[in-house]
């Protein structure tokens, strides 16, 4: 809600998109090395403001790397490929009865920005998001225990 147009609101997930990789990335985070930078390689540059919700599509996929070997990308159209990205990591967490992702993104984030019916909405899920994972990862609002690192 409050006062910001949709385009401030896309523009701040760019923000939060760089804080959040440079989190994992150089925070030495990554679940399997190298996978968001290979991730980030695959999905390009970050769709402009202009493109809210292909912007909040981006971050979304973004936050949920799945591995290499679970991604045929050769006939699938664009679209389908985006979404599917991350569909496998989502889908074993909630297998699991987890409610979170191992970056402490909410595991309902997928579904909800697929069904999202406005860019607005789409926007919202994922900022939300991305906010509870940059919370979790630089350890102001822990969602659990770090089990590794740490002083």
């Amino acid at each position: 809600g409050g006062g910001f147009s949709l385009r401030d609101q896309a523009e701040a997930l760019g923000e939060l998109a760089e804080r959040w990789r440079s989190l994992v990335v150089g925070g030495g985070k990554e679940l399997v090395p190298g996978q968001v930078t290979r991730n980030l390689e695959d999905l390009g540059p970050i769709p402009p403001p202009s493109e809210p919700r292909r912007r909040a599509m981006w971050v979304a996929a973004m936050m949920h790397p799945i591995p290499a070997k679970s991604q045929p990308l050769s006939i699938r159209p664009a679209r389908q490929v985006f979404y599917n990205k991350w569909s496998g990591m989502m889908a074993a967490a909630m297998n699991s009865g987890r409610m979170y992702s191992g970056y402490g993104v909410p595991v309902a984030t997928r579904p909800s920005v697929l069904a999202a019916p406005t860019a607005r909405k789409c926007v919202e899920i994922v900022t939300h998001a991305i906010q509870t994972s940059i919370a979790h990862l630089d350890g102001s609002e822990p969602l659990w225990e770090a089990t590794r690192g740490g002083s």
